[in-house]
């Protein structure tokens, strides 16, 4: 089970009860991990101030969902509260208005210059279900035009089930990445295995200066070590070639026939 996560968004509303009828008033996106959120009132009618929170997540390339619970909190004091719970998608990114005051409770939690602070905590839940579930129903085409989109997702719902997933569909499908692009992909996602993989593939000093010029201070010192046994190793078989060019010149000296001179 992995550890619930949670985040809280608050906004100033001025002059919220000059809000016309069928306007709305929104804050700012903020990024909570790697999603973008807005919260928005809305006067929907002449009874209620709508609060909807909205997740601005676009991602086209597979279906995903947000189980969560929210708490809304309004005015300084924080004397009214109301929990609702929403799960976000494709479909639905809003809460859907689930949460609203009458124009009366509104009135009674404003500040003296008529603005009304609101503040939505935010936990999110079931989050490796969640994720597996979109593996699940994810097949090899799309995969490869959506890595980035999927490993993105399972590292947003910290379930490693899914990154190891898309680690083995890498490491088996041909990558059209350079080496040092998969090293900076297998850092960036703490892919242990594809950062072995390209590793082993390095051959040359400028193999090893591409992968480390630019990625120094996301190097592990596990890796390094690996880094390091394979520099010595590449080092190694240079001075094992040149130790046996020299023996293959030593030799061909030795067996060069001696010209005979002829004396007339």
């Amino acid at each position: 089970m992995s550890e619930r996560k949670s985040f809280s968004m608050r906004h100033v509303f001025k002059n919220v009860l000059n809000l016309e009828e069928n306007t709305e008033q929104c804050g700012d996106a903020e990024n909570h991990f790697n999603v973008f959120w807005k919260l928005r009132i809305l006067n929907e009618d002449q009874k209620y101030l709508v609060f909807h929170l909205d997740c601005l997540r676009k991602d086209e390339t597979c279906r995903w969902s947000i189980p969560t619970e929210i708490e809304a909190i309004f005015g300084e004091n924080q004397a009214r509260k109301s929990t609702k719970n929403h799960t976000f998608s494709q479909i639905s990114p809003s809460n859907k208005g689930n949460i609203y005051l009458t124009w009366k409770n509104v009135e009674s939690s404003l500040e003296a210059d008529g603005s009304l602070v609101v503040e939505f905590r935010v936990k999110i839940d079931n989050l490796n279900k969640v994720a597996e579930k979109k593996w699940r129903n994810f097949d090899d085409e799309a995969a490869e035009k959506a890595s980035d989109s999927i490993i993105d997702f399972a590292e947003y719902f910290d379930c490693r089930s899914v990154i190891e997933k898309c680690e083995n569909f890498i490491l088996k499908k041909p990558v059209y990445m350079s080496l040092k692009e998969t090293f900076d992909y297998a850092l960036r996602y703490k892919l242990e295995r594809l950062k072995k993989k390209c590793i082993s593939e390095l051959k040359t000093s400028a193999d090893i200066r591409s992968i480390i010029s630019k990625n120094s201070n996301l190097i592990d010192n596990a890796t390094w070590k690996h880094l390091s046994l394979k520099i010595t190793s590449l080092f190694e078989d240079v001075e094992s070639q040149l130790e046996i060019m020299q023996k293959t010149m030593k030799t061909q000296k030795n067996e060069t026939p001696k010209v005979r001179r002829h004396h007339f």
